[in-house]
């Protein structure tokens, strides 16, 4: 009898504790992601100012990933050297989809060899119904990122 109330208890617990779970699964997988976006924009706007030449970042909202072009001795995740590429679903881990990227009419940033972006654009990422954007501004080279679930918003501001 005992086993049986334990039981309930341990039933009734699970069935309010599991969407709240299922919340904060989806809030961490795009907040990583959007940690993970804005540390690779930082660093392809600070390899432009190092190398004094263009990098280009191109996001594929398709194949649910970007990648980052003109950038020296770069390796990918597997360890051989190219494009760095950061694919959102599979062995990355991030499970989310990057739903859409705008910059000035195509998914394409690119910062000059001084670190300027070269237009204002969004990278929209999406887990569940959580879902964040991030927003280039072009005269400071800085991201806004905006988590929202439901109704509710976290706003976060960072640096470029």
């Amino acid at each position: 009898m005992e086993l049986v109330v334990v039981m309930s208890i341990v039933g009734v617990m699970m069935a309010v504790a599991g969407p709240r779970v299922g919340n904060y699964v989806e809030r961490d997988r795009v907040r990583t992601l959007n940690r993970r976006l804005t540390v690779d924009l930082s660093m392809a706007r600070s390899e432009a100012i190092r190398l004094k030449t263009p990098v280009t970042i191109t996001f594929d909202p398709t194949g649910n990933f970007y990648e980052i072009t003109g950038m020296s001795d770069v390796r990918t995740p597997d360890g051989v050297q190219g494009t760095y590429r950061v694919d959102l679903v599979g062995k990355s881990g991030y499970e989310a989809k990057l739903d859409s990227a705008d910059f000035g009419g195509t998914p394409v940033l690119t910062f000059d060899e001084f670190g300027r972006a070269d237009a204002n654009g969004t990278i929209v990422i999406k887990s569940g119904e959580t879902q964040s954007t991030l927003t280039m501004d072009k005269g400071k080279s800085a991201v806004r990122t905006e988590l929202k679930r439901g109704n509710s918003d976290v706003v976060v501001l960072t640096g470029g």
